[in-house]
């Protein structure tokens, strides 16, 4: 794999990541865990776990996909 493949598309996590943590900002009011109210603070930290992982699957689902 040349170098200029390995580096393709690797700005979608960092997509995803920007896209899920405004997300987890805007639904911050509204997230419990349980009874614990999470705040503007702790809720898009949760959400920018998601985004990375979705960032990543999404970079590899579209890397094996282009070589065939």
């Amino acid at each position: 794999m040349a170098s200029n493949e390995k580096e393709k598309y690797a700005y979608f996590p960092f997509v995803f990541s920007a896209y899920t943590v405004t997300l987890g900002l805007i639904y911050s009011p509204k997230v419990y865990v349980g009874s614990a109210f999470l705040g503007p603070i702790f809720t898009p930290m949760l959400f920018l776990l998601l985004g990375v992982v979705a960032g990543i699957l999404m970079r590899i689902f579209l890397l094996h996909f282009q070589k065939k």
